[in-house]
C-alpha cells in the first residue's frame, strides 16, 4: 500500500507537470489575463500569501499552484519551490526551482546564485534518502542557509478597477410605520410617516473609489398604501467583502427630501342633507435613511441584495416620524 508521503509526492509531481504543460502551450509567455480570470488569480494568490503568513505552508503551496495555472508568472514558481523545500518535498521543490530558472526573463545574478544553491542542496537531499532526517536537514542548512528562510517574492499590487463603474438596482419591499410624534399639536401640519404598503425604489450609483466598494447613490422611492409617499434621497453606499467570494456586507446612509399625500373624507349633514367632502393634504419633510444588509454579486455584474435593516426617519418643523422597510433588490453593474 503506498504511504501518505508517496501520495503527496505524486500529487505535487502532477501539479508541476500541469505547470510545465501550461508553460509549453503558452510558449513561455502569456498575454494579459481577462478581468474575470485575473480576479480568480488574485484571490488564490492573496489566499496563498495569507496561508503562508499563518504558517500553513502546504495549503499555501496548493494555492500557488492554482494561481500559477491561472496566470503562470515565474516568481510563483520560486515561491512554490520555497514552500515545497520547507515542507520536505525536495524533488518537487527542485523541479519548481528549475522551471523558475528557465522561465524568469528578469533573473538577477544574485537570485540565480541563490536558487542554484537551493538546487545543489536539494540534489544532495534527494540522493541521500538513506540519511537520517536530521542529517538531511543539516545538509540543507549548510548549502542553502537556514531552513526557516523561506521568504517569498511578492507581486506588485493588482491593477485596481477604475472609478466610474455605474450600478442600477430596483428594490421591491414592504413598508411599515413605527411611530409619529406631532410636535405642533396641529395634525394637518405634521408628518404622517411611512405608510403601510408596498415600496418601489430604483436606485443609481457611481463608484467613487478605485476598488469600486464605495458608491454615491440616488434612490427615489415610491410607497403606495394607506397614503402615498415619494422620497428623493441621496447618499453613500459601502460594500465590505466577507469570506465568500462575491458576498458583501453593505451599509447605506442617505438623506434628502420627501412628501406624503394623504386623502381624507368627511361627511357633514346640513338640513338633513349629507355632504361628503374629500380633502387632500400634502406634507413635506426631510429624511434620513440608514440601511444595512447582504449583497451578492454574480459574475461581477448581477447584484442580488437583501436589506433586513432599513429605518427611514422623517422630520419637519412640526413632527418626527419613523418607519421600517424590508427590501429585496436586483440590479446590474456596468
Amino acid at each position: 500500500m503506498p504511504t501518505s508521503n508517496s501520495s503527496s509526492r505524486r500529487r505535487w509531481a502532477q501539479a508541476l507537470v500541469v505547470c510545465g504543460l501550461l508553460l509549453g502551450l503558452l510558449g513561455g509567455t502569456r498575454p494579459a489575463v481577462a478581468a474575470e480570470e485575473n480576479r480568480d488569480f488574485q484571490e488564490h494568490y492573496q489566499r496563498a500569501m495569507t496561508l503562508y503568513k499563518l504558517g500553513l505552508l502546504r495549503q499555501a503551496a496548493k494555492e500557488f499552484v492554482v494561481a500559477y495555472a491561472l496566470n503562470p508568472l515565474p516568481r510563483l514558481l520560486y515561491n512554490l519551490g520555497q514552500l515545497l523545500r520547507r515542507i520536505g518535498e525536495y524533488k518537487e521543490a527542485a523541479e519548481a526551482y528549475e522551471l523558475y530558472l528557465r522561465t524568469e526573463a528578469e533573473l538577477s545574478p544574485e537570485r540565480k546564485a541563490e536558487v542554484e544553491r537551493y538546487l545543489t542542496a536539494l540534489r544532495v537531499e534527494t540522493q541521500a534518502s538513506s540519511k537520517p532526517p536530521a542529517l538531511v536537514a543539516d545538509a540543507a542548512r549548510q548549502s542553502s542557509g537556514p531552513a526557516e528562510d523561506t521568504n517569498l517574492l511578492t507581486l506588485p499590487p493588482a491593477p485596481e478597477a477604475k472609478a466610474g463603474r455605474f450600478m442600477f438596482n430596483v428594490s421591491l419591499g414592504l413598508s411599515f410605520p413605527i411611530f409619529a410624534v406631532d410636535l405642533s399639536g396641529l395634525p394637518s401640519n405634521g408628518v404622517n410617516g411611512l405608510p403601510f404598503g408596498f415600496t418601489l425604489r430604483p436606485d443609481f450609483g457611481v463608484a467613487v473609489t478605485r476598488s469600486r466598494n464605495v458608491y454615491l447613490v440616488i434612490a427615489p422611492a415610491f410607497t403606495l398604501g394607506s397614503s402615498y409617499s415619494l422620497m428623493f434621497p441621496v447618499g453613500v453606499h459601502v460594500d465590505i467583502p466577507v469570506v465568500v467570494r462575491g458576498l458583501f456586507l453593505f451599509f447605506r446612509a442617505t438623506t434628502g427630501y420627501g412628501l406624503s399625500i394623504d386623502k381624507t373624507t368627511s361627511t357633514t349633514t346640513t338640513n338633513g342633507i349629507p355632504t361628503t367632502v374629500e380633502m387632500t393634504t400634502v406634507n413635506h419633510f426631510g429624511l434620513v435613511a440608514p440601511e444595512a444588509g447582504l449583497k451578492y454579486v454574480l459574475k461581477t455584474r448581477i447584484n442580488l441584495t437583501f436589506t433586513p435593516v432599513a429605518v427611514p426617519i422623517f422630520f419637519n418643523s412640526a413632527a418626527v416620524a419613523g418607519g421600517y422597510q424590508l427590501l429585496f433588490t436586483g440590479g446590474y453593474n456596468f
